[in-house]
């Protein structure tokens, strides 16, 4: 398809339209916008795009890696039917057929990471406008809130972090931390290294001040541990490691040395307050560890097959979601749904491993294999603190990032066996 000079790859649309979607969905149905008519019409060209790589392009097949998920996507798609959650069923089905889709379409160029950039420093602009510029923020972006309001988000900015123009803290954090590995992956399109880093930092700036602890933890040890895997250089590698752990052991003395100036502090509150709680004895977890034991409680009643996806918080009672991916599904799934969720993760992760050690890889091809790792990682880590399989920006960038390891090994001669789906 052309748009005056642009030429509109299905494939590509396929991902601006998921990627777009996954990012914006939640604030969009928190605002008197809303409209019930678009979330439709969006499933629909979704599913659209999907038929006609299986109906026109006749795609059928996927790699070895892809097929790892197949029990897990038929165990979630079909509990997902049976409940009556056709939403849901439909976003998986379109992450699934990215793994189809890699087989036989490479995905380099086809990615938006040029629009993922944008979207974080659109987040970068609501939070420095909803933190300078507080009443004009208030009275002209907050009363289109429907998930809040205007006092409960001027406390949240107090006590927590700032949402800007995302629907929480938590997805204001992601849109930056995504925005953040798009720049240090070399795909934003910023050429100039000093330029690469200060946009870096302002964007890892503006997760601090959305004040998600866990968001800023990944968006900063997932690289390093990225390049660990990258780097081929051993010796080169060790001295890297020496170097950062020596910085981040010292910001982290002079952090707990000054724990009361920092708690005052806008940028570094949480993180100091969470030291203190520590010292106190006090739950640094916003209350989780209730919902873990919660959690394990109601996996006893169904070891094998679970609760039921979807039911944590009818079966138990719980005030949410049980805030920690491998316990919500082994609860609601079971020892069976657990095995089917984690075992493909780790050989995914593996092999993508694998693939960033080859030396006939390209750079560019390495660029998009860090992204992959980072996309791949900020899900294994953020599962840990979160509902990473509920979270449609968590689930979606997974898939996006797994699909270009698929891809890369799929048209670029790296692999040749196929399964068929």
């Amino acid at each position: 398809m052309r748009i005056g000079n642009i030429v509109l790859n299905r494939t590509r649309m396929l991902l601006i339209i998921l990627i777009a979607f996954s990012f914006w969905s939640g604030t969009f149905r928190n605002t008197d916008f809303y409209s019930s008519t678009v979330i439709y019409l969006i499933m629909i060209a979704l599913l659209g795009l999907v038929f006609t790589f299986v109906a026109v392009d006749k795609a059928s097949i996927v790699t070895k890696d892809g097929a790892l998920w197949i029990p897990y996507f038929l165990l979630i798609i079909g509990a997902s039917l049976m409940s009556r959650n056709i939403e849901r069923a439909i976003y998986w089905i379109c992450c699934f057929s990215l793994f189809i889709i890699a087989t036989q379409d490479s995905y380099l160029e086809k990615i938006p990471f040029k629009l993922i950039f944008c979207f974080g420093i659109v987040a970068l602009i609501g939070t420095l406008f909803q933190m300078f510029l507080s009443n004009i923020y208030y009275s002209t972006i907050a009363i289109h809130y429907t998930r809040y309001p205007i006092q409960y988000l001027k406390r949240l900015a107090e006590v927590k972090g700032y949402v800007g123009f995302a629907s929480s803290p938590g997805e204001n954090a992601a849109f930056l931390v995504f925005a953040s590995s798009v720049v240090i992956c070399n795909l934003s399109g910023i050429k100039k290294i000093a330029a690469k880093r200060f946009v870096y930092c302002l964007l890892i700036l503006g997760a601090f001040l959305a004040g998600e602890r866990s968001s800023v933890l990944i968006a900063i040890l997932v690289p390093i541990i990225t390049e660990l895997f990258v780097e081929k250089n051993l010796s080169k590698k060790m001295r890297r490691i020496f170097i950062i752990a020596i910085v981040v052991i010292s910001i982290l003395i002079v952090f707990i040395n000054n724990l009361a100036f920092f708690s005052d502090t806008v940028l570094f509150r949480n993180f100091a307050k969470s030291f203190i709680d520590i010292n106190n004895g006090s739950d640094i977890t916003s209350g989780r560890t209730g919902l873990f034991r919660t959690a394990i409680e109601a996996f006893k009643t169904n070891p094998l097959f679970g609760i039921g996806l979807g039911n944590f918080v009818n079966f138990t009672g719980a005030y949410t979601d049980v805030h920690n991916s491998y316990l919500q599904v082994l609860a609601e799934q079971g020892i069976v749904g657990e095995l089917f969720f984690l075992f493909p993760i780790i050989i995914l992760l593996l092999e993508t491993i694998k693939l960033c050690r080859l030396n006939n890889i390209s750079a560019i091809e390495i660029n998009y294999l860090r992204f992959s790792l980072f996309a791949q990682l900020y899900f294994v880590l953020y599962g840990l603190v979160a509902n990473a399989t509920i979270d449609m920006t968590a689930y979606v960038m997974y898939f996006v990032g797994a699909s270009i390891m698929i891809s890369i090994k799929s048209n670029t001669g790296y692999e040749r066996e196929y399964l068929y789906a």
